[in-house]
């Protein structure tokens, strides 16, 4: 009996040591199984993880157009902005910094600024008066009227361009001459006219009329005014004078009236004598003024 228990015995250790042995041969096998399936999954992971990033790079090319340059660190929570979202950024910023400018109003108070001109060459010319006439008409309050010329001794007009711009005139009052009588009553007012009662020619031979401005109002029309001397009295007149021709060829015209009682002419003359009656003689005298150069 005892040698029966121990061959059971015997037998049940030989089973157990070979039950370990397969044990371990079967933990060994599977134990490389499990490495290559290990190596599987890893390389998957790899390949999804880097199709991951380059997916995440594209996009980030493609949005932010953002570039991390090799060996740069990325700490964590740090964030990197695309340059279009720098740009704005940067653009709020500017805007929010940068001065305000004044609102525009409607009023303006600032004068235009004139473009300057260029400067245009001025020819000046004196042209003398190659041909003339000069009239004058002298009235009774009451009667008779009578007419007449008179010459000039010499005279110039003045151009800038072809712009009035002065004259000077010397009148031959000894040059008095009636055109309404003939014979002996035409010499006898043209020495009364020339005598002391009037105009008197042996001391005053000559009289002058100086153009002091030219206003030109239009192409052919300027208001003048001048110094006109009789008797060596001189007062300015102004009188409307009409201009035609060009380069060196000219015409003015001009009528207008003194008063000759300015010049200390007398005779007939309301202002220094009373009770004339039917003698008296109107102090206007009407000019009529024709010269060409």
């Amino acid at each position: 009996m005892k040698q029966l228990t121990s061959i059971v015995g015997l037998v049940m250790f030989v089973g157990l040591i070979v039950g370990c042995g397969q044990s371990n041969t079967t933990t060994q096998n599977t134990e490389p199984a499990n490495d290559t399936a290990a190596a599987n999954v890893q390389n998957d992971n790899q390949e999804t993880i880097e199709v991951e990033e380059e997916n995440k790079e594209a996009e980030g090319e493609e949005h932010n157009d953002v570039v991390i340059e090799e060996g740069v660190t990325i700490e964590e929570g740090v964030v990197i902005e695309g340059e279009s979202d720098t740009q704005e950024k940067r653009e709020v910023e500017n805007a929010n910094t940068s001065p305000k400018q004044p609102e525009a109003t409607t009023q303006n108070n600032t004068p235009p600024i004139e473009t300057p001109q260029p400067a245009t060459s001025v020819v000046k010319s004196s042209l003398p008066i190659t041909s003339h006439t000069i009239g004058w008409k002298g009235n009774k309050k009451v009667g008779a009227k009578h007419f007449g010329s008179i010459a000039l001794k010499s005279g110039t007009l003045m151009f800038e361009n072809d712009t009035l711009v002065g004259g000077d005139f010397t009148i031959n009052m000894q040059s008095i001459n009636v055109q309404d009588l003939s014979g002996g009553s035409k010499n006898s007012l043209e020495n009364h006219l020339k005598s002391d009662d009037f105009f008197a020619t042996a001391t005053h031979p000559e009289a002058r009329l100086v153009i002091t401005n030219a206003q030109k109002k239009n192409d052919t029309t300027y208001t003048v005014t001048a110094n006109l001397t009789l008797k060596n009295i001189t007062h300015p007149v102004t009188f409307t004078t009409t201009l035609s021709g060009s380069a060196s060829t000219y015409t003015a015209q001009a009528n207008f009236s003194i008063d000759r009682s300015l010049w200390d002419v007398r005779f007939g003359s309301g202002k220094f004598f009373s009770n004339l009656g039917d003698g008296l003689i109107e102090d206007q005298i009407p000019l009529s003024i024709s010269l060409t150069t």
